[in-house]
């Protein structure tokens, strides 16, 4: 199972996608597992590059061209770290390096110069893996 009861979960991503992050990583804590979130991306490469087969990573970035949500995707992989990656992009770079990659549709266009796309969709997503993973538990725990 991807998130097992040992496997260490973190999160990583820069902006409106870090809040939704935060949502999931709160949750999961709450349902008392061991889950690190990111929010200074030097202490994120220094965890990465002491991770290990049993480390779960969720990194996103809408672009997938995020340069310091890719840099730590790669210093993951080559701890072979479980990667989830979620993009608007399947061929984005992001896309390409995760084990597991979650396409978000999100055409949204604005005039401004900030990023104001909705992240609806990651926050289902996201809710959807979490549900899954407290059924497992629970089925776990009843056998």
């Amino acid at each position: 199972a991807l998130m097992e009861q040992q496997s260490q979960i973190h999160f990583f991503a820069k902006g409106l996608t870090s809040i939704v992050f935060e949502y999931t990583a709160r949750h999961l804590l709450s349902l008392s597992r061991h889950v690190t979130l990111y929010n200074d991306i030097h202490v994120a490469y220094i965890q990465a590059d002491h991770m290990t087969s049993r480390d779960l990573v969720f990194l996103g970035s809408l672009s997938g061209e995020t340069e310091q949500v890719i840099r730590m995707a790669l210093i993951a992989q080559s701890k072979q770290a479980k990667i989830v990656t979620f993009t608007t992009s399947p061929t984005s770079k992001l896309a390409q390096i995760g084990d597991y990659h979650f396409v978000m549709e999100n055409n949204a266009t604005t005039t401004l110069d900030v990023d104001t796309k909705s992240r609806c969709q990651l926050m289902l997503i996201l809710n959807l893996i979490v549900k899954a993973f407290v059924q497992m538990t629970d089925e776990e725990r009843l056998s």
